[in-house]
């Protein structure tokens, strides 16, 4: 999805891209949900290394606004849209998580505690079991998830290794 981000408590908007997997439970205010509406989706990848996107900074001073904003608006969409079209299927989503993991730095990787439980899930969904197992054990146990939560998602998890056996 696309969508206008809120940085510097409002002052200003940068143009941002990701990507929500639906088949990922979603953890709101202490309980898991399944299948989220579109309205509830959740950033499990982005687009960009940030140094692009933060030069798109919209921001809400007057001067100069008009042409600034139409000028990143062509920029951010046209290679927001590029890298959208990449995607026509959830391996072409693990390839690319895959290779973020590879570039990160140390632990850098497991800083993002969603977007790696959506990567299990997803490498669960693309039969590659084994790796699936490894990230979810290497991130359920995280400060992140609240330990009454863990069960539950446990279970949703094996369901989803269980559904992609078949």
């Amino acid at each position: 999805y696309f969508y206008l981000s809120p940085v510097q408590s409002g002052a200003a908007y940068l143009p941002c891209g990701a990507i929500s997997l639906d088949f990922v439970p979603r953890i709101k205010a202490g309980r898991i949900r399944l299948q989220p509406q579109p309205k509830h989706v959740a950033p499990h990848h982005f687009f960009g290394d940030g140094k692009t996107r933060w030069s798109w900074m919209i921001g809400k001073h007057r001067e100069g606004f008009g042409d600034r904003l139409e000028t990143i608006a062509g920029e951010s969409v046209t290679q927001i849209t590029d890298w959208f079209d990449q995607f026509k299927s959830v391996s072409d989503v693990v390839v690319a998580i895959d290779q973020e993991k590879v570039k990160s730095i140390g632990s850098e990787f497991y800083h993002y505690p969603i977007s790696v439980l959506a990567y299990s899930f997803g490498l669960a969904r693309v039969r590659r079991t084994a790796d699936a197992k490894t990230e979810f054990e290497r991130i359920i146990n995280s400060s992140f998830f609240d330990p009454d939560i863990r069960p539950q998602l446990r279970e949703v998890f094996e369901a989803e290794v269980g559904e992609s056996r078949n």
